[in-house]
């Protein structure tokens, strides 16, 4: 009996100061360093692609990249003169911000905006993209301020702004021009005026595909924040 205590007392030694082994599951981490959340404790974060759609115009084959949520009216089937309107909310917003169709104090609530995009046909091949948009002005009343050329993702705008003779205090209207077919221009116009110049705006002239065969690149950027609680079909 003597010797078999000394024995245990000393297998209970060898025990305790055994080295202790890492958990079969654990990875050791280098000085300093923070743990990483395992697959089920990650965020999804899509990709900022999923926040725009392709709309593609049939009767005149273009086609833009706009954020999922934004609304918009076709063009129609006919006409000479022919407009698209996309807008970042909906009937219910402007009738929560307006009153008798008007927004309330007469002018939008910040960051709504809409485009319009206008394209005109029978346009005489031989004019410059200015001349041609203003057979479309009334000039008696608005007089070219200035012009300039604007790349866009290797899309070229001609950028126009216009004022108002007949009211010099009105604030200057800005509109893009680009070639669609030689006797077809498109017009794109923003409400508010300085929304045209909005990151929004922008990414939408970046996208823009002219012919139905060239492609629509969705954007790698976000759009603005959604004005209206409406889901993206992702």
């Amino acid at each position: 009996m003597r010797r078999v205590i000394p024995l245990i007392l000393i297998f209970v030694l060898l025990i305790a100061c055994a080295p202790q082994t890492e958990s079969a599951n654990a990875t050791p981490l280098a000085s300093g360093a923070t743990a990483l959340p395992t697959q089920s404790e990650s965020i999804f974060s899509p990709s900022a692609t999923l926040l725009w759609t392709e709309v593609r115009d049939e009767r005149f084959g273009f086609g833009f990249a706009m954020p999922c949520w934004w609304q918009f009216t076709e063009m129609p089937a006919e006409g000479i003169l022919s407009t698209m309107t996309i807008r970042n909310y909906d009937d219910n917003f402007f009738i929560r911000n307006s009153e008798e169709g008007v927004w309330k104090g007469g002018r939008p609530p910040q960051g709504v905006m809409s485009m319009d995009i206008t394209v005109a046909t029978g346009i005489d091949p031989t004019l410059s993209m200015v001349d041609a948009y203003l057979t479309l002005v009334d000039t008696a009343t608005y007089s070219v301020l200035s012009t300039q050329e604007k790349n866009i993702s290797d899309r070229v705008y001609t950028v126009v702004a216009l004022k108002n003779q007949i009211n010099p205090s009105e604030q200057a209207s800005v509109v893009y021009l680009k070639g669609l077919t030689p006797d077809s221009i498109l017009i794109f116009s923003t409400y508010p005026t300085e929304a045209i110049f909005s990151n929004d705006a922008q990414v939408i002239f970046g996208s823009f595909a002219s012919v139905q065969d060239e492609a629509v690149i969705l954007p790698e950027v976000l759009p603005a924040p959604a004005l209206i609680n409406l889901a993206c079909p992702f």
